[in-house]
């Protein structure tokens, strides 16, 4: 038996190439709760290192629509995205570019909307009780082995650790909560 599942689980993990290497995420989060929508928009930079040039990059993704891709090498000029393909199977999504990315450091760009789903993974809708008996909505992250993939398309791999900062755009009358200090709280014009 636990042969069987230890087989099964190496045949089931999807390990990405190691081309392309995150050494950091940049996120800016904006949720929507409005109960007909319950779905997020984000704004993701990731710096990276190609370690060999190519001209596509996989990463895990689920649950996410990504509407642009460009990545701009250091000092260089931006190479935009020619293909998007999900391997929705594997949770994985291919990004072909224009052109072959240069060896050395850069910036993968991605813009991409996803779901609060309800199934406490990723970036998911969860409820609570308030003070005065009502239920309210909220929006909660959880990032065990392969759940952030469904919160940003990443390298969701125990082997490929990189830091990163989160910008949550929330309306004024919501709180966003976070585990590590606020840097800084800026009141937008649009509320």
């Amino acid at each position: 038996r636990g042969r069987n599942l230890e087989k099964m689980n190496k045949n089931d993990r999807v390990t990405l190439p190691a081309d392309v290497i995150p050494t950091h995420y940049s996120l800016e989060l904006s949720p929507d709760l409005d109960p007909a929508r319950l779905d997020f928009s984000c704004n993701m930079n990731v710096n990276c290192t190609v370690v060999n040039s190519v001209s596509e990059i996989s990463l895990h993704s689920k649950e996410i629509s990504i509407s642009s891709v460009t990545f701009t090498p250091t000092g260089g000029a931006a190479i935009s995205s020619l293909e998007i393909t999900y391997r929705v199977k594997e949770n994985v999504v291919k990004i072909t570019f224009e052109s072959a990315l240069p060896a050395g450091d850069g910036i993968l760009t991605v813009v991409y909307k996803g779901i609060l789903n309800g199934d406490m993974a990723g970036f998911y809708k969860s409820s609570y009780t308030d003070a005065n008996g009502n239920k309210k909505l909220m929006a909660s992250t959880q990032f065990e082995a392969l759940d952030a993939r469904r919160a940003f398309p990443c390298w969701d791999e125990p082997a490929v650790k990189a830091t990163f900062s989160v910008t949550m755009i929330v309306a004024v009358h919501l709180t966003a909560l976070s585990n590590m200090p606020e840097k800084t709280c800026v009141h937008l014009a649009s509320n």
